[in-house]
Parts: structure tokens; sequence; C-alpha cells
């Protein structure tokens, strides 16, 4: 074994074993969040605060009899424990300390499940001035929750998201819209670094590993020609494809944690952009079986961003539209653009994914139908600085890969097939046998 093979091996296998280190410190997409909505008037105020059952039984515990089931009796039996708890873990002050009248305990249906519904009314010591929030509900527990704050100041509105980096928030009706969208860009940034699952998935976005990695040998001729390459086993790419297809189909259903808190808008809208990619990527791709079994894929991609806000109809047309972005732009990548991207990759999951975002505020607004609470120019602001955080994290980890131990095998590696270079045995021993 030469040294250079030798050195790629150590860095994988040093490589693999970080990532099985690290698997245990890996944490679900629904992360643990409550809603504060907050009315001030002078020196009126009145709060509406929903969190989760689940959070509450885990911070207190509710489900007395153990049946894994919260019943309405055994929530208010912690009725005064929960005020409490909560009540310690949030203040406000405008002029000095804000008191509060708490008001009967509710319980609201949310897409992921059933919150309590808390609410105080009160007044401040003063009548103007900037009003001072103090949130740290969970965070001795979970470092990881968030609170998603909706104030109304004195006819400005404001919205913010509390996290155990916030600290005491001022609030003023001069506060501008930009300082918001710096702590929304700051939250969502420091919620991708902190997750291994979102890291890894900023090393897997494809494009700049292709551009870095270059065509295939003879992939495109100096005559303008390109060499076919097609797949060497479809029933292999279906069985692929598919299994990807239920895996996600999976993820984005019990992104709800728990059978009981599974929403049926979002499984029914999963379905419905899965039948929408399928249905376009079959007619666009004229039966083409790379296309047809990656049009699921690209619907739920799309749909992913959306799927508990969106009418079923808003997912099929999302995940239609997901299927021709897919076909469009992977024929126009290969032959006209002359970028290699051998599995789709790049315009399946960035250009879908991309497009599940915007969809989300066209198809989640309820003019169309959907559940509203969502904005355009919002998803827009926010894919774009996605996008742009995740190319430049992976043009650079991959420029790195490039330098140190390279991405592409040999020409004669490659003529061979990784499976007899890398893996020294055939993928196709139909064609090796010789008796």
């Amino acid at each position: 074994m030469s040294r250079g093979l030798l050195l790629q091996w150590v860095v994988r296998a040093v490589t693999m074993a970080w990532l099985v280190l690290m698997a245990g410190s890996a944490l679900a997409h629904k992360s643990s969040d409550s809603y504060l909505t907050v009315q001030a008037q002078g020196d009126q105020v009145s709060v509406q605060w929903d969190i989760a059952l689940r959070d509450i039984q885990f911070a207190i515990g509710l489900d007395a009899n153990g049946d894994d089931q919260i019943t309405w009796g055994e929530l208010q039996q912690k009725q005064r424990e929960l005020q409490a708890w909560a009540g310690s873990r949030l203040s406000f002050q405008r002029g000095g300390a804000c008191t509060f009248k708490q008001q009967a305990l509710q319980v609201d249906e949310h897409t992921d499940g059933s919150y309590a519904v808390l609410a105080w009314t009160g007044h401040c010591p003063r009548d103007a001035g900037p009003l001072t929030i103090q949130y740290s509900l969970l965070f001795d527990l979970d470092a990881q929750h968030r609170g998603l704050l909706k104030l109304e100041l004195d006819g400005a509105t404001h919205s913010a998201v509390l996290g155990p980096q916030s600290g005491p928030l001022q609030f003023s009706e001069a506060a501008t819209a930009g300082a918001q969208f710096v702590q929304y860009l700051w939250q969502g940034v420091w919620h991708i670094w902190i997750g291994f699952d979102h890291i890894l998935f900023l090393l897997a976005l494809l494009l700049p590993a292709v551009l870095l990695l270059g065509a295939r040998a003879n992939r495109y001729r100096k005559d303008g020609s390109v060499s076919a390459h097609p797949p060497s086993n479809i029933p292999f790419l279906a069985l692929g494809a598919w299994i990807l297809t239920v895996g996600w189909f999976g993820f984005n259903v019990m992104s709800a944690q728990t059978i009981d808190k599974i929403s049926g808008l979002v499984a029914v809208n999963s379905l419905m952009a899965m039948v929408g990619g399928t249905l376009v990527a079959l007619v666009l791709g004229k039966n083409d079986p790379g296309f047809i079994h990656n049009g699921p894929l690209a619907g739920l991609v799309a749909v992913c961003a959306g799927s508990d806000l969106m009418h079923p109809v808003g997912a099929l047309v999302t995940g239609g539209i997901a299927g021709a972005i897919f076909v469009v732009m992977f024929t126009l990548t290969q032959n006209k653009w002359r970028i290699d991207d051998v599995l789709g990759v790049w315009p399946l999951h960035g250009l879908c994914g991309t497009w599940g975002g915007l969809a989300a505020g066209i198809f989640g607004s309820k003019a169309l139908g959907g559940l509203g609470g969502v904005a355009l120019s919002a998803q827009f602001i926010g894919t774009a600085m996605g996008i742009l955080w995740a190319v430049a994290c992976s043009m650079v980890i991959y420029a790195c890969l490039k330098a140190t131990m390279g991405l592409r095998l040999s020409q004669e590696e490659e003529y061979e097939g990784a499976d007899l270079s890398i893996h020294r045995i055939g993928a196709t021993p139909d064609r090796e046998v010789n008796w």
C-alpha cells in the first residue's frame, strides 16, 4: 500500500471514529419551544404563554399514574406548581417590577402536540419607556430550548427569539426591524452550528464538492460531446431511492418525536408532495427511471419547511414544482453547464430545498389555504442566508480536503471503478465470470 493511500485510510478511520463518538450528542430536529405573546399599552400588560405539555412533564412531572397520557385532571392538580415554576422564569420591568394577576389555565392544540396556556394581566410602575423582559424557561434542563416572543408595545410590533444567551431584553417603540433581523440571523446560525447533524448536512452540500472535484475522466470531450454513463443497475437505483423516500417520509412525520404527537396534516402533506413530485418527474422525465424514482424525494425535500402549514393542495403543487425543478436542473447541470453531479444531489436537495423554503411562505399563507403565521419575505431572507452560510462552509471544508487528502481517484482507479480500486471486489460479477 502506498504512503498516500495509507494516509487517506488513516484520515477516514479517524473521521469515522469521531462521528461514532459524537453520535450520542445528536439532537432531534423538533426543538423545545414556547410561544410568548405580550401586549403592553401604557402601564397595562397582558401575557399569554403557551408551553408544551411534554416540556412541563419533563420539568415538573404531570403524568401522575404513569400511563403516558396527560389528562386535564392531572394538569389541574399541578396548576399551582406549574404557575409558580413558570412565573419564576419570566419577569417584566417598566420603571420597576410589573405585578400580575393570574387568569384561568387553558389547553391549546398546536401542530406538534398539546400546550398549556398560561395567562396573566397586570400593570407596570410607569406608562412609558423601555420594557425589559427576562426569560429563562427550561434553560437549566435544555440549552436548546427557545422562546418565541411576539410583543405589541404601545402600538409597535416586535418579535424575538429568546435563548440562554439573550439575557434581559429591552424593547421600546423606537426599536428597529434591523435589530430584530440580526437577532434572528444569529439564532439561526447558532442553531445550525450546535447541531452535529446540521454540520454534517453542511458537509454534504455537494455543489462546492462537485465543482472542486471536477468531472469524471472523458465525461466531457474536447469536441463538445458528452459521454453517457448510464446507471449500472436500475433495480438497485429504485431500491436505494425508495429506501430514502420511506425514511424521509418518516423523518417528516416523526419530527413530532412521539406517536401521540404526530400531526395528520404533516403526514398528508408529505404524501401529497410525494405524489406531485412523482407525477411531474414521470411526465417531464419521459419515463426515465432515474427521474421517476427521485421525483418523490424532490417533493419530500421541498415540503419539509411548510408541511405543518400548507393546505394539502398546496403541498401537491409544491411537490410537483420540485419534481420539475429536479428534472430540468439535473439536465441543465449535466449537459449544458457541464457540472458532473453524478447523483443530482445539488438540484435534488439544494434547489428543491430552496424552493421548499420559499413555498412555505407562499402556500403557508391563509390566502392560499394555509394556517398563516409565515411571510414570504422572511422565508426569502432566511433561505438566502442559509444558502450563503452553507456554501461558504462547504467551500472551505472541501477545499481543505482537496489540498490534504484529495477528492478524486486517479484516472486508472477511476477506469477500474471504486468497487475494485477501494473495496477490492467487483460490483458486476456477471461481467467478470471466467470459467
